[in-house]
């Protein structure tokens, strides 16, 4: 297939995730090309759209081609994506495992992802755990009792070097923001974070201010 200017297929993708992509999109919207470059180089990505523009395989495509490119089996969750809703985490986790379905790790293994919601037996998502996912979908609530409950031997963002916060402001608007921050300080430090939110209210301002570094 030829490399459409401005279409998925000049973006570098890797082939297994391509296949996914292009299974589930034609062209990329324009969100989508806005995003993209930037988040595949490694930036910082503070994105404010409104709701329907393909801002979730805005943050997706990078977040599974940087899982593809570091991620070996049995080592702890390389990317975390923080939704503010148990249906949206449920939501997003199923998108991704569709977008993904072809993609595997550096050492040619296949990724497993992980959904960590309220609501669901904490015994369930031990064991889950246990299966050393790659990816987390969560909630921040859950996902700070995990920390807090479970050893570290099960646990551990330290690996975490993709961070995503889906509807950013409803994370906010929700009071997850002392989490988020402790959060946060469990990742690695060079890790890179995107920010998607429908609108940019001061207290979420103010903290991509200090939580992001030279971002676009």
């Amino acid at each position: 297939m030829g490399k459409k200017a401005g279409g998925f297929q000049a973006l570098g993708l890797d082939a297994q995730l391509l296949k996914g992509v292009l299974g589930m999109y034609g062209q990329p919207t324009p969100v989508q090309r806005a995003v993209l470059p930037a988040a595949l180089e490694g930036r910082d990505v503070a994105c404010m759209a409104r709701t329907g523009a393909g801002k979730t395989a805005a943050f997706l495509i990078p977040l599974l081609q940087h899982v593809t490119r570091s991620r070996r089996k049995d080592e702890p969750p390389a990317a975390t994506v923080l939704s503010p809703t148990r249906e949206l985490a449920l939501q997003t986790y199923k998108f991704a495992t569709k977008m993904g379905k072809f993609c595997v790790g550096v050492d040619g293994e296949r990724f497993s992802q992980c959904p960590l919601v309220g609501g669901e037996s904490i015994e369930g998502q031990f064991n889950a755990l246990a299966k050393r996912p790659a990816v987390l979908h969560a909630t921040p609530g859950r996902l700070a009792h995990l920390l807090e409950e479970a050893p570290s031997s099960l646990i551990t963002l330290a690996q975490c070097r993709l961070a995503v916060f889906d509807e950013a402001d409803r994370l906010f608007e929700m009071g997850f923001a002392l989490q988020l921050q402790q959060l946060l300080r469990a990742m690695a430090p060079s890790r890179q974070t995107l920010l998607f939110s429908a609108t940019m209210p001061r207290a979420l301002a103010q903290f991509a201010r200090a939580g992001l570094k030279d971002d676009v």
